[in-house]
């Protein structure tokens, strides 16, 4: 998931708005009128996917916290067998690896006018 939001959808939010002028547009608004409804309608398919990875996120964060807890739980006896012979650190690494690409999302998202 990480690397789907990384090249799927960083350059399109970060792009998103902009017409590659180093000028600001000069027209009249009777002649740009509808461009922006234009640009957003091309954006669609991008948001759509884009939300369906933050649901896969969300299913997956549920998950990873229903079996952590299940896990960390020192009265079941799947902690004994399981919690105190296996190393979790790379779950929680690329889990965190993936929240922190939504967070650059988020700050992307933020800084830019357009939204």
């Amino acid at each position: 998931m990480k690397h789907e939001i990384e090249s799927k959808y960083f350059d399109p939010l970060i792009y998103f708005g902009e017409n590659g002028s180093l000028f600001e547009d000069s027209r009249p608004a009777d002649q740009t009128a509808g461009e922006k409804e234009i640009e957003m309608s091309r954006s669609l398919p991008v948001f759509a996917e884009f939300m369906e990875t933050i649901k896969k996120i969300s299913a997956l964060t549920k998950n990873i916290l229903l079996q952590m807890n299940g896990l960390f739980d020192s009265g079941y006896s799947v902690y004994k067998d399981s919690f105190k012979k296996i190393n979790y650190c790379e779950i929680f690494d690329n889990f965190g690896s993936t929240l922190t690409n939504l967070y650059i999302v988020d700050l992307i998202i933020k800084d830019n006018a357009q939204f």
